[in-house]
């Protein structure tokens, strides 16, 4: 849940960062770590329901990120 939970704030500070309105539909592509990726492939409906994705993949091609999740991130507009 705390994976999910820092995700869906990743995914917002990204579309904030990015100039998206709040009610912008989005798409999003990301790749994480394993443990990660698990826990945001399991929740990825609930995700995108949350950060108004109407596309969310996984993108094996996105380097991982130094981060704690490891999550890489690319938004645009839907």
């Amino acid at each position: 849940k705390g994976i999910v939970r820092e995700a869906v704030r990743a995914i917002q500070d990204e579309r904030k960062a990015s100039g998206f309105d709040v009610s912008d539909r989005i798409e999003v592509s990301w790749n994480a770590n394993t443990e990660s990726a698990h826990a945001i492939d399991e929740a990825r409906e609930f995700i995108s329901e949350e950060v108004l994705a109407l596309k969310f993949t996984r993108d094996e091609g996105l380097p991982i990120s130094e981060g704690e999740l490891g999550l890489s991130l690319s938004l645009k507009r839907a």
